[in-house]
């Protein structure tokens, strides 16, 4: 034998299923949320509120649900329309569920366009639900 046995190991020291960053989430975890995460909490809480007091404003005002059947149509379609996008510049994407959201604040009103808003998004968990909240 010329060459010797022990030439050192080649595969990495340790190996993790989360391609290494799983130590990284658990301190961020551990650790709480950051500034930023706070200020995006605060703004999310801001649009739900801002978004329950205009629905119970249009509420009040005299606008109603259109019917069940035709909000989970358009909310299906809208949710599947929402994995869809197209390029308007280089950097901005618009998701294809902007057309039946829109027909529906058209055909239905305002309130009617809220709730296919809604349940389009409903399912939409790609990301990060913080993302999802806002």
């Amino acid at each position: 034998m010329t060459t010797p046995i022990d030439r050192g190991l080649t595969a990495r020291a340790a190996y993790t299923p989360f391609g290494g960053y799983a130590r990284l989430r658990l301190k961020k975890l551990v650790k709480g949320p950051d500034s930023d995460d706070l200020r995006t909490v605060a703004w999310a809480a801001a649009l739900w509120a801002g978004s329950l007091a205009a629905v119970s404003g249009l509420w009040l005002d005299g606008y109603r649900l259109p019917p069940v059947w035709a909000v989970l149509f358009l909310g299906a379609v809208a949710a599947l329309a929402e994995r869809q996008s197209v390029a308007v510049t280089e950097r901005t994407t618009l998701s294809v569920s902007f057309l039946p959201l829109v027909f529906s604040a058209v055909a239905f009103g305002p309130i009617g366009g809220f709730a296919v808003g809604a349940l389009s998004n409903i399912w939409d968990f790609r990301e990060s639900r913080l993302k999802w909240a806002v």
